[in-house]
């Protein structure tokens, strides 16, 4: 909490870098158990990360997932996708929120899911290749 602080203080509230720092914070209040804090705060970087970018602002070509998240265009681009994914099906929304957000192994998220090791990784192949598609798409 402090490094937000710090980038608040230097940079300001709404820049990229403070917002960087405020992100990595909710993937640490995951990883702690502080899940609702951490999706609170995960919605207020995005609205602030679309007021500051603007929605036009995706880079699509520099998403990986399972990366972690350096710039503020992936972040946006990753949860809209995310949105169309849990539209779709809630299960793999929420493995990939585990593996992207989190960092947990595939065998860690599905312990969490509940779901077999093997139906994970078909889950997240599946997964991947949805969320490439649809950021692919939202480029054009």
């Amino acid at each position: 909490m402090r490094d937000y602080f710090l980038a608040a203080a230097d940079f300001g509230p709404e820049h990229p870098d403070t917002l960087t720092v405020m992100n990595n914070l909710t993937t640490s209040y995951h990883v702690v158990g502080r899940r609702d804090e951490a999706l609170k705060m995960q919605e207020e970087v995005l609205d602030l990360y679309r007021k500051v970018l603007g929605p036009e602002h995706v880079d699509a070509d520099a998403i990986e997932i399972a990366a972690p998240i350096e710039k503020a265009d992936e972040l946006l681009a990753v949860h809209e996708a995310l949105d169309a994914l849990a539209e779709h099906d809630a299960r793999k929304a929420e493995l990939v929120k585990l593996r992207y957000f989190v960092g947990l192994t595939i065998d860690e998220a599905a312990e969490v899911l509940g779901v077999s090791a093997p139906a994970a990784k078909r889950d997240w192949t599946y997964a991947r290749a949805f969320l490439f598609r649809t950021i692919q798409e939202a480029e054009k």
